[in-house]
């Protein structure tokens, strides 16, 4: 006991230069009777750095002899109130535009604050001591062995029981030198798993947690909203009819016309010398959004299984690179669909790179993991598909995701939010669905997608919004642009859930705004020039005078009369957001177009903004699944992996 205490105060002396923080809480606000739910709370310690004064008219922060560097991220404290503008949460600022002790505050990692709206806004001097520590990203990181202890949780409504996670698996029991659960820093997070009883008491109850860091008092807490519901299941009722689609024509030229851009089918030779990139760095390639699947799926829509080639290059070499790490690849590059449709008994080969990739993604419900978490499920559900075993953590990384959900589309805690991501979960939930039925997913899909009908569609330009927050905290990049450009080709990944839950539903409702946003997928790059008018049509093209193109003609397809295949040309005039005029030297005579094109047509952009860099990663993403939009809305059963 002697020897523990000795460790303890000289542990709580070294930690004198840190600060122990609650980050952040993360996860499920609703649980239903009968069900269970995450929640994360985020904690971490912070190197003391020194106090601060701030300046609200120039927005500048001055903290005499720091060490801070430029672009370093900051955890800010207060013995009062902080300054107007600014937030105690962890790492959410970084420091640029420094000059000896003066400095301002971003978010993100903009150069020297800009854009414009990426600088913090100081609006007042605060009250009392302020202090600031170096984000641990920055610093050192303390010690492994230090512990933090889960204390007490109060609160918790009647007929609620809970669990504590460190990672994945329980933590541990300890008694010295309190009683509770702890967690290392290695895990700066407590996992909480409430389950509740089909009598647990309804309504909304506040829950307080109480923290301890060794050399720290007095205790934190932090306090969270959870209230219990009863589950009413959405009725399976397929819809009576399926009217006919609106462009469905359109997309099944678009189909098959923009694959032939990277590969030729006819031969496996050709496949390997035509598919494109797909070294694992260059994430433009046709195999990123798992073109593997994308072309099986082709294969069976359209009967040629020549598209199989394709398919099979593909398959191997993700499969080679998936097995070189051992698994261990990046979570938002898990394709698990196109390694299980590539192997008809299941190539033992692909049975390994699934089972490896089946990894932790479902530790948390932190809303920055949606997209790993949802490839996450998906593996696992493709792992218990060829092994007939479940994986350990299917039901956790299911649960992490809905209640990733709560923060989206409930309570509107979510930190940061990609809509695509969204409809990247929806997938996996709804495959979820298939597997095991659980009511709350047909719920779920429901009322993500009328958030997301109301908040990131404008229905008058036909956009979609990359993230729906505007400049700040919540978004670094597209933020809340419907009027702009936006990136209305990512609702490739969004219409399947719409499609689904019309099928499953019968609500017509969301064939409707699923229709919307299909008529709406660009099916770019198309040249429709014509000799009357001497234009080119380019959906979206984004372009300006003088930027400079180059255009050849896909297989099987020719240049209007006029151009030449690879010939570099310029933007000659911007007729509207659809249409141009090219000439062959900048600023030279529009180029004559003597003869209409015959559809599709390459295009690269060599300078300027060009929307027509048309690549094979956005194929995939648009085409990886709205096959399977195109078969619920007719009432058909997509296709399985």
């Amino acid at each position: 006991m002697r020897r523990l205490l000795i460790l303890l105060l000289a542990g709580a002396a070294w930690l004198g230069a840190y600060e122990h923080r609650i980050r952040n809480r993360f996860g499920g606000s609703y649980i239903y009777r009968g069900y269970t739910t995450q929640v994360m709370i985020q904690h971490d310690w912070s190197e003391d750095e020194g106090t601060f004064t701030v300046d609200p008219v120039t927005d500048r922060v001055t903290s005499v002899g720091h060490t801070l560097t430029e672009h370093e991220t900051v955890n800010l404290t207060s013995s009062g109130v902080l300054p107007g503008g600014l937030s105690n949460r962890p790492e959410l600022y970084y420091v640029c535009d420094i000059s000896g002790d003066t400095f301002r505050f971003g978010y993100y990692g903009g150069a020297a604050c800009d854009p414009v709206g990426w600088q913090v806004d100081i609006t007042d001097a605060g009250t009392g001591t302020h202090r600031l520590g170096h984000g641990l990203d920055n610093g050192p990181v303390p010690d492994g062995a230090w512990p933090v202890y889960l204390l007490t949780l109060t609160g918790v409504p009647a007929g609620v029981t809970y669990e504590v996670w460190c990672e994945s698996a329980l933590c541990p029991a300890v008694t010295t030198p309190v009683v509770g659960w702890y967690s290392r820093n290695g895990a700066s997070f407590f996992m909480l798993r409430f389950t509740a009883s089909k009598t647990a008491t309804l309504g909304a109850a506040t829950i307080t947690a109480t923290v301890n860091a060794i050399g720290e008092t007095p205790d934190e807490t932090v306090s969270f909203s959870l209230t219990v519901e009863d589950l009413v299941p959405v009725p399976s009722q397929r819809p009576a009819s399926y009217p006919a689609l609106p462009q469905f024509a359109t997309w099944q030229t678009s189909l098959t016309s923009l694959a032939l851009r990277w590969c030729d089918p006819t031969s496996y030779a050709t496949a390997a010398s035509s598919i494109g990139p797909v070294s694992s760095g260059v994430e433009s390639g046709i195999w990123f959004y798992d073109g593997t699947w994308t072309f099986r799926q082709i294969a069976r829509y359209t009967g040629n299984a020549n598209w199989n080639n394709c398919a099979d290059y593909l398959n191997n070499w993700y499969r080679d690179y998936v097995l070189a790490n051992n698994g261990g690849i990046p979570g938002y590059k898990v394709f698990s669909a196109g390694l299980k449709s590539s192997c008809a008994s299941c190539d033992m080969r692909n049975r390994v790179a699934i089972t490896k990739m089946t990894g932790s993604y479902a530790t948390t419900p932190w809303d920055w993991r949606i997209r790993e978490s949802a490839y996450g499920l998906e593996a696992k559900i493709t792992y218990e598909q060829i092994t007939g075993t479940r994986h350990t953590n299917l039901i956790r990384n299911a649960e992490n995701l809905l209640a990733m959900f709560d923060e989206l589309f409930r309570d509107g805690t979510w930190t940061y939010q990609h809509i695509y991501w969204d409809g990247l979960a929806m997938r996996a939930l709804i495959q979820y669905f298939d597997l095991t039925g659980d009511q709350r997913v047909p719920r779920y899909i429901k009322i993500g997608l009328d958030w997301i009908w109301a908040n990131a569609w404008n229905d008058t330009t036909k956009k979609m919004v990359y993230n729906p927050a505007n400049w700040g905290p919540r978004c670094a990049y597209g933020c809340a642009d419907t009027d702009g450009w936006a990136w209305t080709e990512l609702i490739g990944l969004i219409i399947p859930a719409s499609g689904w839950y019309y099928w499953y539903s019968g609500d017509d409702t969301y064939r409707q705004r699923g229709d919307e946003w299909f008529q709406a997928l660009p099916r770019w790059p198309r040249f429709d020039g014509t000799a009357s008018n001497d234009r080119l049509t380019i959906p979206a093209h984004g372009l300006s005078v003088d930027d400079q193109l180059n255009i050849k003609a896909l297989r099987g397809y020719t240049l209007p009369g006029g151009l030449v295949g690879n010939q570099n040309v310029y933007v000659k005039g911007v007729v509207d957001a659809d249409h141009i005029t090219v000439c062959s030297t900048k600023g030279g005579a529009t180029i004559n177009l003597t003869s209409d094109g015959t559809g599709f047509v390459g295009l690269k952009c060599n300078s300027g903004t060009c929307r027509g860099n048309y690549s094979g990663k956005m194929f995939s993403q648009q085409y990886r699944w709205s096959i399977a939009y195109v078969q619920w809305r007719q009432g058909l059963t997509p296709y399985a992996p």
